[in-house]
């Protein structure tokens, strides 16, 4: 599964879970992407690509940060190629 198919199943599992704070599904608004982050540990630099998304309710007004998930990068020339919306 690339980058692009593993968010837009994520995507796909927030809208039909909808809301977080009050369930509703129809009105529901996301802007979504990967993030790169690199942490240094004794062994060297380890990369990390969070899956996330900021989620706004037309329902109840609620906007809130979703991470769907953090994977680990093997290699350092590997670059989150894309954004989903």
């Amino acid at each position: 599964m690339d980058e692009n198919e593993r968010m837009e199943m994520h995507i796909k599992q927030a809208e039909e879970r909808g809301c977080r704070e009050c369930g509703f599904v129809k009105d529901f608004y996301y802007e979504a992407g990967i993030q790169r982050m690199s942490q240094e540990h004794a062994d060297g630099i380890i990369h990390f690509d969070m899956y996330m998304a900021k989620i706004q309710c037309g329902n109840c007004n609620a906007v809130y940060d979703e991470l769907f998930e953090v994977i680990e990068v093997k290699g350092e020339d590997d670059e989150p190629d894309s954004e989903s919306e």
